[in-house]
Formats: structure tokens, sequence, C-alpha cells
């Protein structure tokens, strides 16, 4: 549910049924949204309020953001902007954050900079949530340690991390990371 909505949706989308598949979302207007890991990038299935899936051509669209390492994340603000986090490989062999957006109901979408302490260390599970436009947040786990996800090195120590943002609508967003 979604700002006291339920929305059920009766079919995949073109992407087919995928366990890496995050919760429909929704902004007050427009199509409700899910992003799907597929392949090698995550791709946002669009629906309409009943659950039908919106035209074939137009039903999904690929962000062009690198798969999660686990389930996608989606979130919309009230003016219908929707928000995808996603970990790209940093130039040390681990992952930083970075956020898609789109302002045209999930069918393009535009990769912001990479967060702050992307270049250095790993962040896997990435969440997002927003509130007013612009205001998103991004929770993740971080470590140190520059490394492929799937391989890290035993003893690895993670921290929870929030970065937060209030211009998310900026070609350049200002974060704060605790």
């Amino acid at each position: 549910s979604n700002r006291a909505q339920r929305y059920t949706v009766d079919q995949t989308g073109p992407t087919g049924n995928n366990p890496y598949t995050s919760k429909p979302v929704a902004g007050p207007t427009g199509p409700v949204l899910q992003a799907v890991d597929v392949g090698s990038s995550i791709v946002v299935n669009s629906y309409n309020r009943t659950g039908a899936q919106i035209g074939t051509s137009s039903g999904s669209a690929d962000t062009k953001l690198p798969n999660t390492f686990t389930v996608p994340s989606i979130t919309v603000t009230s003016d219908g902007t929707a928000y995808v986090p996603s970990e790209a490989p940093n130039d040390l062999k681990g992952r930083g954050i970075v956020l898609g957006r789109s302002t045209d109901a999930g069918k393009t979408w535009t990769k912001l900079p990479p967060l702050p302490d992307a270049a250095t260390g790993t962040a896997i599970f990435s969440m997002a949530a927003s509130g007013t436009n612009g205001h998103v947040g991004v929770a993740y786990y971080w470590t140190p340690t520059s490394h492929d996800p799937a391989s890290m090195p035993a003893g690895t120590v993670w921290f929870i991390k929030w970065a937060e943002t209030h211009n998310a609508d900026s070609a350049a967003p200002t974060w704060k990371i605790t």
C-alpha cells in the first residue's frame, strides 16, 4: 500500500516473474511503479491503478542503473517524481550508491551523480524513501572494504548508513550522510 491506498498487481510486467522485485508504489496520480532486477540493470514496470499493465511497449523502462545486490527499491514523491537507488561499481572493485530519477511516470530515467562515499568501500542493500518534493533518503549497508559483495572477506564489518537530500530534484543533489 502507498498513501493509504492499496494496489494489487494482477499481471506480471514484460520482465516476467522475478524474485528481485520491489513493492509497487505510486504517487497521488499516475501509474503504479515496480522496480525489478533484470539481467544487469533495474527495469521499472508500469501499471494502471486497477492493476492492469499499461500497454505492452510502455509497460516497462530500463533505468540503465546496474542491478542491486538484492531486491531493488523505488519511491515516489507527491509530485509524481520516482527515485530508484542502485549500487554501481566503483574504481576500487566495490560498489557505491547512485540514484535514478524519473519525472515522466517512469518512462525515462536520469542517473544522478553518485553519493559522496560511493568512490570507496562497498555499499549494498539500498532502500529509498521519500517525503516532500525533492526530499529523498537512502538507507544502505556500507563497509570500507572495496570488494565484490558476493565474495567479501570473512570478518568484514558493515555499517548502516542513511543518506538524505532535500534537493533530489536538482542535477547534483546535496547529501547528508549519517
